[in-house]
């Protein structure tokens, strides 16, 4: 209800009928609804929230892999490292084209600063690495 007890009334219209998966009446009824900072009215399906969150979650079980893997190989070899930031790299990469709303622009930066702690810790592997095979 609307402030004087007016209804405000929602429709949804699917504008690519093949692609539809959810009907229009099950998002009235399942799916969250709310004000936008320009004060209309958009729907936000929560199907649609956890495919956008889905996105990151992929890549932030690459990134966990990848850490755990350098902090489980105590002396890894210089090809194993080359390709751990090849790896790093390539999720950074992909970490770029992740599109998102502006809404969840804090979630991709968060995951930037994810790969950057993998990335440091790949660097400090890095180090030691090269500080032990100069003292052989």
């Amino acid at each position: 209800m609307r402030p004087g007890g007016r209804r405000l009334h929602v429709t949804f219209k699917c504008q690519h009928p093949e692609r539809a998966l959810v009907d229009s009446r099950e998002l009235r009824e399942a799916h969250l609804v709310q004000r936008a900072a320009n004060g209309q009215v958009q729907a936000l399906p929560r199907m649609a929230e956890g495919r956008i969150k889905k996105r990151l979650v992929i890549w932030y079980r690459e990134i966990k892999s990848l850490e755990d893997e350098t902090w489980k190989n105590r002396q890894p070899s210089a090809k194993q490292i080359a390709q751990w930031l090849k790896d790093i790299d390539t999720i950074d990469a992909h970490a770029n084209e992740i599109r998102m709303p502006q809404r969840y622009f804090q979630d991709v930066y968060a995951l930037k600063q994810a790969i950057g702690v993998v990335r440091e810790r790949i660097h400090q592997v890095a180090g030691k690495a090269q500080a032990a095979d100069t003292e052989r």
